[in-house]
């Protein structure tokens, strides 16, 4: 695992923006979790280091 990440047990996580799930078995989380998102309308963007933007 790379410096600076941090993992976790859980169907699915979301991070500024960034869903992520562990396996295929937890795509109905996911799909949930990305409608839910989706629903929720645009989100405030955030200044990264990667991009400065």
């Amino acid at each position: 695992m790379p410096a600076l990440t941090n993992w976790v047990d859980r169907e699915v996580v979301t991070d500024n923006g960034l869903i992520t799930s562990r396996k295929p078995a937890d795509i109905p989380a996911f799909s949930r979790k990305i409608l839910e998102e989706f629903a929720e309308g645009q989100h405030r963007k955030q200044k990264t280091a990667a991009t400065g933007t």
